[in-house]
């Protein structure tokens, strides 16, 4: 890269230092997959409740009460041991979200910026004068190899929030809504079965509406049917979630690292 080239590009790097641009738009990006992240966690941990609750409703297997108990609700056990690491992957992945918008809040702060627009200005004006600046080719590289530093850490969060977010609109906003949307719907199925007057807690409604065992059973068939259905969900929107709060960050991450290496090896 030609020394006017990179001048050039050093200093828009300055304007946009100081202009929220970028700040605005990775938080835009963050907030909005921060509360996608955050109600599917709580989707997932409702759900998680309502098979916890019904695995360990027991009820006698006798008229009177006495003798052998069963707990129908066990049936779903693998199903709520699922529930339970989908909502511990939705806990990683808001908690990562979180302080990915916490970094960014600190990269635009003002004394950040300004720390960085000095020896970036100074760079700037070396680049302007040439040869004939005090200072020689070695220290002109040394600097922009620290300012190269600043401009990294100023600008990488941004950088990856907006090629994500782009990433996100064409590829995954639309199957991780779906599949939201779908999980859902089984959530609503699910709490169907044990549908409660407002007064009832869900137990009490299972075992009022499960006074035979056989009633019972059959509410426990029919929602493990019906959760059943959100396994493939379920997996599918780990995966999702995963691809857009874990990979998706370090992939641009990668490529940022890569780019600022190619930089300080080949533009001085």
């Amino acid at each position: 890269m030609g020394n006017k080239l990179l001048m050039v590009v050093m200093a828009v790097l300055l304007v946009l230092n100081f202009t929220a641009y970028g700040d605005r738009a990775g938080e835009a990006y963050f907030d909005k997959a921060f509360k996608s992240a955050a109600a599917t966690f709580a989707m997932a941990r409702v759900l998680n409740g309502i098979l916890s609750v019904i695995q360990h409703v027991e009820v006698a297997a006798t008229p009177a009460g006495v003798g052998l108990s069963v707990a129908p609700g066990q049936v779903l056990d693998p199903l709520n041991d699922l529930v339970e690491q989908f909502s511990t992957v939705m806990l990683v992945a808001t908690v990562s979200l979180a302080i990915q918008k916490l970094l960014l809040t600190f990269s635009g702060w003002w004394v950040a910026k300004i720390v960085i627009a000095v020896p970036l200005a100074l760079l700037v004006l070396w680049l302007l004068v040439g040869e004939r600046g005090p200072f020689g080719a070695r220290q002109r590289k040394i600097l922009f190899k620290f300012v190269l530093v600043l401009l990294f850490v100023r600008f990488v969060l941004p950088f990856v929030a907006i090629s994500s977010g782009a990433v996100e609109r064409l590829f995954l906003d639309e199957p991780i809504q779906t599949k939201t949307e779908a999980l859902q719907r089984i959530e609503q199925s699910a709490a169907e079965v044990i549908t409660v007057e407002e007064d009832q807690k869900w137990h009490e409604s299972l075992m009022a509406s499960g006074k035979n065992m056989l009633k019972v059973r059959e509410n426990a068939a029919l929602l493990q049917e019906k959760i059943s259905q959100s396994i493939g969900t379920i997996i599918d929107l780990i995966a999702l979630f995963i691809i857009q709060t874990i990979l998706l960050p370090l992939g641009f991450l990668y490529l940022a690292v890569k780019g600022a290496k190619h930089l300080a090896r080949n533009a001085l």
